[in-house]
């Protein structure tokens, strides 16, 4: 069966040196959040579009979710609506969000609403091509405060942000998984 390496920062070259160059500059930090893996784009993009359509299949791609229902419009199509229900640092949360932007193998990008989006002002899953059967997926969620003085409003922010960040890299390497199970059938 065919595995799926994770390129570590050091171990970068070219292309994937700057992508990783570029995060840190943005960002302050390569979070573990940032994966690369050794398939081809449309592989990586058809896997999040399987998980996104219905209920049960994402339910299988994290333990922690519960629920998913598209309330208005088409699953992935710029305009639908998406509610989902699932576990963050230990409880339940009822999330809506707006599909905003799709270009096929390359990104998605959906933006919370109320009562999400007081706080966070959109999130990204991206997937770029590296080299031929090699590409990079991120996923980002971007939130309205500075850093430091969304950790200062309150002493358990620090403690969501990295809960969330385990949980977007649990994501990733379910993602990872799929694929590689996928391929080697």
């Amino acid at each position: 069966m065919a595995r799926i390496k994770v390129i570590e920062y050091k171990e970068a070259e070219g292309r994937l040196k700057e992508i990783y160059d570029n995060l840190i500059n943005k960002r302050g930090k390569l979070a573990e959040v940032h994966t690369i893996q050794s398939l081809r784009p449309e592989k990586v993009f058809m896997q999040l579009v399987r998980y996104l359509t219905n209920g049960e299949s994402y339910k299988s791609w994290h333990p922690e979710h519960v629920e998913l229902n598209w309330i208005k419009g088409d699953p992935l199509q710029v305009g639908s609506i998406l509610y989902i229900e699932e576990y963050l640092h230990g409880y339940l949360h009822k999330l809506t969000f707006r599909i905003t932007k799709v270009i096929p193998n390359k990104f998605i990008v959906y933006t919370p609403l109320f009562p999400l989006s007081v706080i966070a002002t959109g999130y990204t899953f991206t997937i770029e091509l590296i080299e031929e059967n090699r590409c990079s997926f991120t996923a980002e969620g971007h939130i309205r405060f500075p850093l430091w003085l969304f950790k200062k409003i309150h002493k358990s922010h620090e403690g969501k942000l990295i809960a969330s960040e385990k949980y977007m890299r649990e994501e990733g390497e379910n993602i990872k998984k799929a694929v590689e199970n996928k391929k080697g059938r």
